[in-house]
């Protein structure tokens, strides 16, 4: 059992059998939340409850955002990651019961807010830290001053019409700023009117339909990058998370990297360049 991934169980916003179902997966995982196939005779004897019960609640808990599907255990049984960031942080937004995220609550203290100043938005803090303040918009009139800068915590983001939850949102943001990072450029999470940008889109529609792009994002755009498939222009999210290129970023992401050379390695440095290689490191 990992404790850390115990100790985030605990503080999830759900409550039932999902919590206790949620408890079980976390008592398999490891301290990253990866690895948790118990099957669902066990997960049901953990809730005390029958195996339909126990894999409703399991459907639940991925709708809601707080486990994602990652391929499957040693018997076939499917194996999830546990959702661990910084969606639980003070102020963030708690999912309802079926996933819908509740706003936080508006301020009862008096607000001091100043004609003409400006207001930045700024996204959450994500998990990874990737995000810990993107600036993308500004509007007068609204906020309160903090340290002579008028700022204020970004909405909840909504896509498709529907609002995302709070950990697959996190794991959209973190994969944008890494794209930034690894190209540098800026391209932004949301537009002038707090939508998602046409690059933030791509990613969300990614991960929407293909769960594993939320694991996987980080060597996506490392070896799409390197392909340079689109040419010599500029890349931008939609080379590598766009539909009917995403298939392919996902297998490029799966391809093995190539052995390195073992001249002059000692036994226990070629064991571990074989090891890495083996894990795709």
């Amino acid at each position: 059992m990992s404790v850390e991934a115990f100790s985030w169980a605990l503080n999830v916003p759900v409550g039932g059998n999902a919590k206790v179902v949620l408890l079980g997966l976390a008592n398999h995982a490891h301290a990253d939340g990866t690895y948790a196939f118990p099957s669902l005779a066990t997960l049901a004897r953990y809730a005390h409850c029958d195996r339909s019960t126990a894999k409703r609640n399991v459907h639940k808990l991925v709708e809601a955002g707080w486990i994602v599907p990652d391929g499957n255990g040693p018997n076939g049984q499917v194996n999830y990651r546990l959702a661990m960031g910084g969606q639980n942080a003070p102020g963030a937004p708690v999912p309802r019961e079926g996933g819908a995220p509740v706003p936080p609550e508006p301020s009862k203290e008096p607000s001091t807010s100043v004609p003409t100043a400006e207001k930045t938005l700024v996204e959450p803090e994500t998990s990874n830290g990737h995000l810990e303040a993107q600036l993308f918009a500004r509007e007068e009139n609204l906020g309160e001053i903090v340290s002579g800068e008028v700022v204020e915590i970004a909405p909840p983001l909504r896509f498709n019409g529907k609002p995302v939850p709070p950990p697959l949102a996190a794991d959209a943001l973190a994969a944008l700023a890494y794209f930034n990072e690894q190209t540098g450029q800026a391209v932004k999470a949301r537009t002038a009117s707090g939508k998602p940008s046409e690059g933030l889109s791509r990613i969300l529609g990614a991960m929407t339909e293909h769960p594993e792009v939320r694991i996987v994002y980080r060597r996506m755009i490392e070896h799409t990058l390197v392909s340079r498939w689109w040419g010599n222009d500029d890349p931008h999210p939609g080379v590598i998370f766009g539909k009917g290129v995403v298939e392919q970023s996902i297998q490029r992401a799966r391809a093995p990297r190539p052995m390195p050379s073992l001249r002059g390695l000692t036994p226990s440095g070629r064991a571990i360049a074989k090891l890495l290689a083996a894990q795709g490191e």
